[in-house]
């Protein structure tokens, strides 16, 4: 049922509630330029400034990637649920793991079977010694 913007049920402002009816909003031409780019070159550093889009765009292009395996996110600790989390929730149905805390629950993150796994950049430094765990990539 597409809801009118005079209907007195309508409520512009329920972001929730429109995402759950109509799905996330369509991507910006630089975002699907993004994620055409990825999933080409599934290598791909993303060092876009920030707000520009770049999670969405890199999300869409991990799920384009054919025969992809795993991505791995590495961003500042006060946005790795935040941002990356809410934002896979919201736009995808791929499953993640934040690898953060002591080496048990990093470990943990690393062995599940989790299609993203997000990091902060002290667990990079962990990770780097970690040989058992970077053939999990």
């Amino acid at each position: 049922m597409i809801k009118a913007v005079n209907d007195p049920i309508f409520d512009p402002t329920d972001t929730a509630a429109n995402d759950a009816e109509f799905g996330p909003p369509p991507m910006y031409k630089h975002q699907e330029f993004i994620a055409d780019y990825w999933a080409k070159n599934p290598l791909m550093f993303n060092t876009s400034d920030p707000g520009t889009g770049k999670t969405r765009g890199t999300m869409e292009g991990f799920i384009r990637t054919p025969n992809r395996k795993r991505m791995l996110v590495t961003c500042p600790l006060s946005i790795m649920e935040p941002s990356w989390g809410a934002d896979l929730r919201a736009f995808t149905e791929l499953r993640y793991r934040v690898a953060h805390g002591n080496e048990s629950k990093r470990r943990t993150a690393f062995e599940s079977d989790a299609d993203v796994v997000i990091i902060n950049h002290d667990g990079i430094k962990w990770l780097a010694g970690q040989p058992d765990v970077k053939r999990l990539l």
